[in-house]
């Protein structure tokens, strides 16, 4: 990305100053919202109790405080990562560069056939980009607030579809379907992107507690990380991708490498570059076998109980050398795919969850 074109003193005096002024007002608007659920749950706990339920009861069994517990932890972490998005869209250099150093380049990669999609979106943003930008940040916020906070409310649903609908457009506009009709897209840069598996988080807290009870949501999960593995290796692998030569293969890392960053971590970066130069046959070999491995592991694997950490290792070698955790350089819009994909396997297939604070209520939530 080109990071030399930095927005003007003056433009950044007014992002921030319209920022500051709009703050209040969604602040408030949050407040209302929270007190409003507060009200209606209290009545409908009020009912329930009036009806002789006894909602305790419903947590003594263990499965049940299991799968609470569980889906609060993804909860909360899709609430964080919402959070984050919000604020890196709040840096200085999204301002003015989000179109030409984000946009223009996913859109320039497309198909020719995709290209009459995104210019009505790019001709838009282009044309008030300081509001537009401002409306992406409240959303992001307000989204991952309603998460952290909203317990289990009808505030929490509504929440939960728009995450998937701002999601989806996210992927298409912002991500470009993560690059996967470029002919370049690789795990190595999170594809098929980050806000995909957001939108797979959302679906599972939208699912009723008999669908985590009854094993459905652990079969999903298995099955995208089987299709999402060996879709991911076999792109590594396909000749025409150019990932078994020194130029294809390291120049993912060395695009990061170049990003703005701590020294210590460009140093990194340029010693993975030139270790990957030197053998791309054989690191190309290393990263499709592993990928590979993980697809087929995910198939059997209650019979292969290794390959969730073997999954967690990859995720965290890819985050690091591929993604560069995702948020750096200025023009970092989320950490990437490996954190969210490490939340939902952490969030379903990791079983020692404290509950704490999790309504008793019975909810589809």
């Amino acid at each position: 990305m080109d990071m030399t074109n930095t927005p003007s003193p003056q433009l950044l005096h007014v992002f921030y100053t319209y920022m500051l002024c709009q703050l209040p007002i969604f602040l408030a608007v949050m407040l209302f919202l929270f007190l409003l659920v507060s009200i209606v749950q209290k009545q409908r706990l009020m009912g329930l109790l009036h009806e002789g339920f006894v909602i305790q009861e419903q947590l003594l069994d263990p499965v049940l405080r299991r799968v609470y517990a569980q889906r609060r932890f993804l909860r909360v972490g899709l609430g964080g990562l919402w959070i984050l998005d919000g604020l890196l869209q709040a840096q200085p250099d999204m301002s003015s560069e989000f179109i030409p150093n984000i946009v223009n380049p996913i859109v320039s990669a497309q198909p020719a056939i995709l290209n009459n999609l995104f210019e009505p979106f790019v001709v838009l943003w282009s044309q008030n980009p300081l509001q537009f930008d401002l409306l992406a940040i409240w959303i992001q916020v307000g989204l991952g607030l309603v998460l952290l906070f909203g317990g289990n409310s009808i505030l929490m649903k509504i929440a939960l579809w728009l995450s998937i609908g701002w999601g989806v457009a996210v992927w298409i506009m912002g991500e470009g379907f993560g690059g996967i009709f470029t002919g370049e897209a690789t795990w190595l840069m999170g594809a098929p992107g980050s806000v995909l598996f957001y939108v797979v988080g959302a679906v599972f807290l939208i699912l009723p507690v008999t669908a985590w009870k009854d094993q459905t949501v652990h079969r999903t999960l298995q099955w995208i990380m089987v299709i999402l593995w060996l879709w991911a290796a076999s792109i590594q692998a396909w000749p025409n991708s150019g990932f078994w030569t020194s130029q294809g293969l390291s120049s993912t890392t060395l695009t990061m490498a170049e990003m703005p960053q701590p020294g210590f971590l460009a140093h990194m970066l340029y010693g993975v570059v030139h270790v990957l130069d030197a053998n791309p046959i054989l690191w190309n070999s290393v990263f499709v076998i592993w990928m590979a491995v993980l697809g087929i592991g995910w198939i059997w694997r209650a019979k292969f109980p290794l390959v969730v950490p073997l999954t967690l290792l990859w995720l965290f070698v890819t985050w690091v050398i591929g993604q560069d955790f995702g948020v750096l350089g200025g023009l970092g819009t989320d950490p990437n795919s490996s954190p969210v994909v490490a939340l939902l396997i952490l969030a379903v297939y990791t079983r020692k969850h404290k509950l704490k604070g999790e309504p008793a209520l019975m909810s589809t939530v």
